[in-house]
């Protein structure tokens, strides 16, 4: 049956405070407060039953944030980021309220030898979501959701008909609720490919990429998954791209 849902933003309020987001300025702060109604939270169908854990099937939710950012350049270097420090409390549903951020960081670097590539980091957390909560009749527990991730790509031509390109990156993403731990994952990707610029708009590239899954408590749902990708790209304007992707993929589960 077909979930009765809807989501409803009512208002949204930014008081700027510091420096504003001025063409100007390479940074901002602010604060931001939001209020969002879900007339069914916990994504439960018309026949079902509200569980007893449960103290409202819809609920209006409300965000305090302190946010700010910065873009920043020096040179041939570039720095980004974004900050989001909110505390979420929800109007009958208060065993839901919780804490969440929104933290990323970026460094695009270059040199004169044709050396380029970028720095990222980033975390965040998030309530679960209610739907995989009901199914496992957990509805009305608070789940907290937190993912970090690392990575950095370094290029070595770009200007050239050729490019080479190595890439890699670290990602965990945990848990707050015991039931879910066995959920609980790392996971490390590298990729290393070429690309030739074809015609004045057209690239095609090749690529290999690895990814190894682990999960932090041994549930047995690791993996290491192998790809190789041919890549094309068209340019016909400064504002218009097209993209293709060819993958042959092949995953082994531990």
């Amino acid at each position: 049956m077909p979930l009765a849902r809807s989501l409803l933003a009512l208002c949204t309020l930014g008081l700027a405070l510091g420096a504003a987001r001025a063409e100007t300025s390479p940074y901002y702060i602010g604060l931001s407060e939001s209020i969002n109604h879900d007339s069914n939270l916990y994504r439960l169908g018309d026949d079902r039953a509200t569980p007893s854990s449960v103290k409202s099937r819809g609920d209006t939710s409300f965000a305090t944030a302190l946010v700010g950012g910065i873009d920043q350049q020096w040179g041939r270097q570039r720095v980004t980021g974004s900050l989001n420090l909110a505390h979420n409390r929800f109007q009958h549903n208060d065993q839901l309220n919780y804490g969440s951020h929104a933290i990323d960081l970026g460094l695009d670097w270059a040199t004169v030898n044709n050396l380029s590539g970028n720095l990222n980091g980033s975390t965040r957390s998030a309530l679960r979501r209610f739907a995989t909560a009901a199914t496992a009749g957990l509805a009305g527990q608070r789940t907290v959701e937190t993912a970090t991730q690392l990575g950095g790509v370094a290029r070595l031509g770009v200007i050239t008909p050729l490019t080479l390109e190595l890439a890699a990156s670290h990602r965990t993403v945990g848990f707050t609720a015991d039931a879910y731990r066995g959920s609980d994952y790392k996971q490390d990707m590298g990729s290393l490919g070429a690309r030739y610029r074809v015609g004045g708009a057209t690239t095609a590239g090749l690529g290999w990429r690895e990814t190894r899954t682990r999960n932090n408590h041994g549930s047995g749902a690791d993996s290491n998954r192998h790809d190789v990708d041919l890549v094309l790209q068209w340019l016909p304007s400064e504002i218009t791209s097209l993209n293709a992707r060819l993958s042959r993929t092949s995953t082994s589960y531990l």
